[in-house]
């Protein structure tokens, strides 16, 4: 179920060339095999509550401007990124508002969870409840 929904996902690419549509499907399923620990327990949380969504879902802005989302809720357009220290950087941050406001400027929300903040999954999903009505009580 989850692959027919990756590949409806995908299929949206068909203007970008086969090339890099194959190199961005190569790499959605590579940025999957290496989720750490942080992002197993978001997807788990999200499993949890019955969300639809995609993992390392592939957004392509410019043709040189491709995000791979941690996690893309579509029935929300929500992107939930699950930032570790790096994230923390000036550079890092530079980059991660102008993706932000990338995402913006298409009607997509960004909610951006620390590591940390997955290992207390009722204050995350109280947290999340602000944004996505299936975490309200």
């Amino acid at each position: 179920d989850l692959l027919v929904t990756d590949l409806e996902y995908l299929g949206r690419l068909s203007y970008i060339s086969e090339s890099t549509r194959a190199w961005i499907e190569s790499r959605m399923y590579e940025l999957r095999e290496k989720a750490n620990i942080y992002e197993h327990k978001m997807g788990e949380l999200l499993i949890s509550k019955n969300i639809d969504f995609i993992h390392q879902a592939p957004f392509v802005f410019r043709p040189k401007t491709i995000y791979f989302a941690d996690f893309y809720l579509p029935k929300h357009r929500i992107v939930i990124e699950v930032d570790g220290t790096y994230h923390d950087s000036r550079s890092m941050l530079r980059k991660d508002f102008e993706r932000d406001n990338n995402f913006k400027s298409v009607g997509i929300r960004v909610i951006r969870v620390n590591n940390l903040e997955t290992g207390d999954l009722k204050m995350l999903a109280l947290r999340l409840s602000e944004h996505i009505r299936e975490f309200r009580p």
